[in-house]
C-alpha cells in the first residue's frame, strides 16, 4: 500500500510539472517570432502596394498614349483621303472643261424650230419674240450679225489655247490623288507596327499588374491569419492545461480515496495473516503501515500476498 501511495504522489508531482511545461511551451518566443513575421509582411505589403500603384499609373499613361496614337493616325488618314476626294473633284471639273467642245449636252445637232418652218437651217426667227433665242442674234439694228461658224471657231480657238494649261492642272491633280492613296498605304504599315508594339506593351503590363495583385491578396490573407493566430496564441495550450488540471483533480481524488481505504485494507490483511499463522505456522503476526510485500512474504512462510 505504501508503494501505491508513493507512486500516486510521484504521478501528482509529474503532472504538476507537465502542467507548468504546457503553460510555457516557448509561447513567448513563438509570439515574438510571429510578431516579427507580421511586421515583415506589413513592410512588404506597403512596398508592393506602392509598386502596384506605379504600375497602374503607367497603365493609365499607356491608355492615353494609345488614344493619342489612334487620333494621330485617324487625323492623317482623313487628311489624305480628303486630298484624294478633292483631287477627284478637280479631275472631274477639268474633264468637263476639256470635253466641253465635244459635249452633246451643250452642242446639240440643230433641228427645225417647228414643222411650219420652211428654212432648213432654222436660223431665222418666226417672229420678233423669238429673236433672243436664235444663235445668230446681235445687238442694235444695222450691226452685222456674227455668223455661227465664226462663233464655233472662236470657242475652239479658246479651248485650244487652254489645252496645255488644263493638261498641266490635270496632271497635278492626278499626282495629288495618287499621293494621297500612297500615303495612306504607307501609313497602314506604320500603324500595324504601332499596333504590334503597343499590344505587347499592354499585355506585358497587364500581366505584371495581375501577378502583383494576386501576390498582394495572398500576402494580405497570410497577414490576417497571422494576426488571428497572435490574438489566440495561448488558446490551444490553455485547453491542454485545462485538460491536465482536470486530470490532476481526478488523480488527487483517487489518492485521497486510497489513503482513506488504507486502514481497512491493512486490517483485512492483518486478519488474513493471523489466520495463516494460527493454522499453518503458529503464533500471531501483525502488519503495520510500513510493511512491504517482501516482509509479508517472509512472515507468511515465503508467500507474498500482494
Amino acid at each position: 500500500m505504501v508503494k501505491v501511495l508513493q507512486f500516486a504522489w510521484m504521478r501528482k508531482k509529474k503532472t504538476v510539472a507537465w502542467q507548468n511545461e504546457v503553460q510555457d511551451m516557448g509561447q513567448a518566443a513563438r509570439k515574438a517570432s510571429k510578431q516579427k513575421l507580421a511586421a515583415a509582411l506589413e513592410k512588404r505589403l506597403a512596398g508592393l502596394k506602392k509598386f502596384l500603384k506605379r504600375l497602374k499609373k503607367m497603365r493609365a499613361r499607356l491608355r492615353e498614349h494609345i488614344i493619342r496614337t489612334n487620333s494621330i493616325y485617324e487625323t492623317k488618314y482623313t487628311e489624305n483621303l480628303d486630298n484624294v476626294h478633292l483631287a477627284a473633284n478637280v479631275l472631274k471639273e477639268l474633264g468637263m472643261i476639256q470635253t466641253e467642245p465635244w459635249n452633246p449636252h451643250i452642242n446639240k445637232i440643230k433641228n427645225f424650230k417647228s414643222f411650219e418652218e420652211q428654212k432648213e437651217d432654222g436660223d431665222a426667227p418666226s417672229d420678233s419674240t423669238d429673236s433672243s433665242t436664235s444663235l445668230g442674234a446681235s445687238g442694235p439694228a444695222g450691226e452685222e450679225l456674227t455668223p455661227p461658224a465664226n462663233f464655233m471657231q472662236l470657242n475652239e480657238a479658246t479651248y485650244a489655247s487652254a489645252a496645255q494649261t488644263c493638261k498641266a492642272a490635270t496632271g497635278a491633280a492626278f499626282n495629288v490623288y495618287e499621293l494621297g492613296l500612297k500615303l495612306n498605304s504607307m501609313m497602314d504599315e506604320s500603324f500595324e507596327n504601332e499596333r504590334a508594339v503597343l499590344k505587347e506593351f499592354r499585355e506585358t503590363l497587364g500581366m505584371m499588374i495581375a501577378k502583383r495583385e494576386a501576390k498582394l491578396n495572398a500576402m494580405m490573407e497570410q497577414l490576417a491569419k497571422l494576426k488571428a493566430a497572435l490574438a489566440a496564441a495561448g488558446s490551444p495550450f490553455a485547453e491542454l492545461k485545462e485538460g491536465l488540471a482536470d486530470h490532476l483533480v481526478h488523480m488527487k481524488k483517487a489518492c485521497a480515496t486510497h489513503a482513506k481505504e488504507q486502514g481497512t485494507v491493512s486490517g483485512s490483511l492483518n486478519n488474513v495473516i493471523r489466520l495463516i499463522k494460527e493454522h499453518h505456522v503458529g503464533g500471531t503476526f501483525g502488519v503495520d503501515d510500513s510493511s512491504t510485500g517482501a516482509e509479508t512474504g517472509s512472515a507468511t512462510g515465503g508467500v507474498a500476498l500482494f
